[in-house]
């Protein structure tokens, strides 16, 4: 399975349970982070970001 921006909310397990790959371009953490880089997202919403995917 292809996708354009993995969410990092697991799908990627439950997918090689069933035996399919998945492709990514990007997830959202690696936007997230250039975004801050960028200053066009806050350190709160980084951090919000990775405390949801550590839940995941």
């Amino acid at each position: 399975m292809y996708v354009t921006i993995n969410r990092l909310e697991g799908a990627s397990n439950a997918l090689k349970l069933e035996e399919v790959n998945l492709y990514q371009l990007t997830d959202v953490l690696e936007i997230t982070k250039i975004l801050f880089q960028e200053k066009l997202v806050s350190k709160e919403i980084l951090d919000k970001i990775n405390n949801q995917i550590s839940q995941n």
